[in-house]
């Protein structure tokens, strides 16, 4: 997604999982001519985690606007949030209370943030203090905890249970599994081996439709479905597993599969960790799609990185022209400099979404994470659907450039993306083009950070926004 802000603590707290590589490990690991030890985020942090509470303060003022407001609702129509440009996901909590427990084997971990309500942040944004100068003249956003998990973190394999991010590749933007959603609710096994990994992940997604969803889920058949469908428990279910191949190590090759399940509670037919579930043809109720990645460093200094992420590909003579062709991929590159004053890592990623990939005949069989927000002032019970690969969806396409350069004292990066959108969604019935013009959208982000401090500067599609936040972290 676009870049979130870089905040750098005035002191280090320490979370057992790990969510992202730093950009200074990703320029030493690409400097010294190897890959990324690890594809699947989270993954246990080594850093010694004390149990007990902390807490950080990160006040901001906010100048211009490039978000538009949400409508007060009840479960009738969904947001897209790449509409506004994931603003309020973005925008860092004003305080967030953390609880850690553990030991060398298991650790939790449960964060609790302070921020505005949904509704009202797109009304009025000038600060992420959840107060205003109207009455009721506080909005604090109830939906916490966002980030609150388990880790059984042993020799070479961990579990983690709970509400977390997750993510697969090195792409800034991953078309397959992306962090773009604030969370999910998941259990995940992974298995580090020397020359090869393995992961497995078990997601709930949040089930709630509304009533024209809802009609469709009960009276729509998809093509080739078996005998008894529609299926439409209130279940939605997410599984993935993934191999990553470390032959050399400067090289890595992953392959793995993301199904979609929903309607039906899911059982050993369609979750067993070692199957490819395309092949159980699971018709009505599953929707599978394939995931190869690469990351390859051929020199020091040099990396390319790929993914594809196939849902379905149209060939005379197979069955598949009932659906169709709908992908997405990325490619990218990254090159370091370094100089005497500063590293510099320059990275640039291509990125294209069919119209249809992600899509499906049903609404339980799509690939996006609902999320509900509960707001209180004004009353309103929003629902929005987070991209569970690419950040803008399908009919999309986008080309980033982006410069990162930092030092001891100071973190600068600047991004330059232009975006093409066509006007399908992942709510375009399935199959169906819709009528529309595809806009671009230019747009240009920079932030720099100096110990606590942040200011940044963003203009999309002729908006603009500039911050100030300051971040205190007390253990």
């Amino acid at each position: 997604m676009i870049p979130i802000l870089i905040i750098c603590s005035v002191c280090s707290i320490a979370e057992p999982l790990v969510f992202d590589y730093t950009i200074d490990e990703m320029f030493e690991t690409i400097e010294s001519g190897k890959v990324l030890s690890h594809a699947v985020f989270p993954f246990p942090s080594n850093e010694e985690m004390k149990s007990g509470f902390s807490f950080t303060l990160t006040p901001g003022i906010f100048f211009g606007k490039i978000n538009e407001s949400v409508p007060r609702d009840r479960y009738s129509n969904p947001i897209d949030p790449s509409e506004n440009f994931y603003v309020y996901e973005k925008t860092p909590p004003f305080m967030t209370m953390s609880f850690d427990l553990g030991n060398d084997v298991f650790k939790l971990h449960v964060d609790y943030p302070l921020k505005r309500e949904y509704v009202l942040f797109h009304e009025r944004n000038i600060t992420n203090v959840p107060i205003t100068v109207v009455d009721p003249f506080f909005s604090i956003d109830l939906n916490f905890p966002q980030n609150a998990y388990g880790v059984f973190d042993l020799e070479n394999q961990y579990f983690v249970i709970g509400r977390c991010k997750l993510k697969w590749g090195d792409a800034e933007y991953p078309v397959a599994l992306s962090d773009t959603s604030p969370y999910f609710d998941n259990f995940t096994y992974s298995f580090l081996g020397d020359k090869v990994h393995y992961t497995f992940h078990f997601v709930s997604i949040n089930p709630v439709l509304t009533a024209d969803e809802y009609a469709s889920q009960t009276s729509v058949i998809p093509v080739n479905s078996d005998p008894t469908a529609p299926y439409f428990t209130k279940v939605k279910t997410l599984v993935g597993h993934r191999l990553d191949f470390f032959p050399l190590e400067n090289l890595r090759l992953g392959i793995g599969e993301l199904t979609m399940i929903g309607g039906k509670f899911p059982d050993l037919f369609t979750i067993s960790p070692f199957i490819v579930y395309h092949n159980n043809f699971n018709e009505g109720y599953a929707n599978s799609m394939g995931v190869f990645d690469f990351s390859w460093t051929p020199i020091p200094g040099l990396n390319f990185h790929g993914e594809l992420a196939l849902d379905d590909l149209v060939i005379k003579l197979t069955e598949s022209d009932v659906k169709p062709t709908a992908f997405a991929f990325n490619i990218g590159v990254r090159k370091t400099v370094w100089t005497t004053l500063g590293n510099i890592l320059i990275g640039a990623e291509y990125v294209k979404a069919t119209d249809f990939v992600y899509n499906s005949f049903t609404p339980y069989l799509k690939f996006y994470n609902r999320i509900t927000y509960l707001s209180n002032f004004p009353p309103s019970r929003n629902i929005v659907d987070y991209p569970i690969g690419f950040s803008y969806g399908p009919d999309s396409s986008l080309f980033s450039l982006k410069i990162d350069y930092y030092n001891e004292k100071i973190t600068l990066e600047l991004e330059l993306f232009s975006l093409l959108k066509g006007p399908n969604t992942i709510h375009t019935e399935y199959g169906v083009q819709e009528q529309g013009e595809t806009k671009r959208i230019n747009g240009m982000s920079f932030s720099i950070s100096y110990k606590g401090a942040n200011v940044f500067f963003e203009g999309i599609g002729g908006k603009r926004r500039i911050g100030v936040v300051y971040r205190w972290a007390f253990k």
